[in-house]
């Protein structure tokens, strides 16, 4: 009986590790997703102000004579 008795706690006790090492291998997962995804998004974040600054570097020249074009446009439509 004292055999099986030590049996049984080895038992729970191997059980009882693999159970915290299990839980302790998922809460690792979880932090390296969070992490991942916070990175993501930081990257994500980063790529769009680029291309907006690159948008806004080719667009912006050529506003500034468009607008000054709509202007005389519209002054010698309304004086006729």
């Amino acid at each position: 009986m004292n055999k099986f008795k030590n049996e049984v706690k080895a038992t729970l006790k191997d059980f009882r590790e693999l159970y915290t090492h299990d839980w302790w291998e998922l809460k690792e997962s979880f932090q390296f997703y969070k992490q991942a995804f916070r990175d993501f998004g930081y990257a994500t974040q980063l790529l769009l102000r680029v291309l907006l600054g690159v948008i806004c570097l080719f667009v912006a020249p050529f506003l500034i004579p468009a607008a000054i074009a709509i202007r005389v446009l519209r002054k010698g439509v309304s004086h006729e």
